[in-house]
């Protein structure tokens, strides 16, 4: 579900196994954004309509551009996630 322009959110997640197999990244997406416009493989922050962080690379993604952000997570870490849009 999309964050409406102009709103604030947040959430916070801990984290089980972030080394497993599927390198987790999470973020936020426009209303705008569609499941199916997403190939297969891709996710939030691979388009121009969302934006995501990924702690295992440490990296932040959008317009599937990605760019050296953050330091790496361990199982057990609380992250947070903000909008302020």
């Amino acid at each position: 579900r999309g964050c409406p322009a102009g709103k604030r959110a947040y959430y916070e997640l801990t984290l089980k196994n972030p080394s497993g197999p599927s390198r987790p990244r999470f973020g936020f997406a426009t209303s705008g954004l569609e499941s199916s416009e997403l190939p297969p493989g891709h996710g939030v922050g691979d388009n121009a309509k969302s934006w995501a962080v990924d702690g295992v690379r440490c990296q932040k993604w959008h317009q599937a551009n990605e760019e050296k952000y953050g330091a790496k997570w361990s199982a057990g870490d609380v992250i947070g996630v903000a909008w302020d849009g």
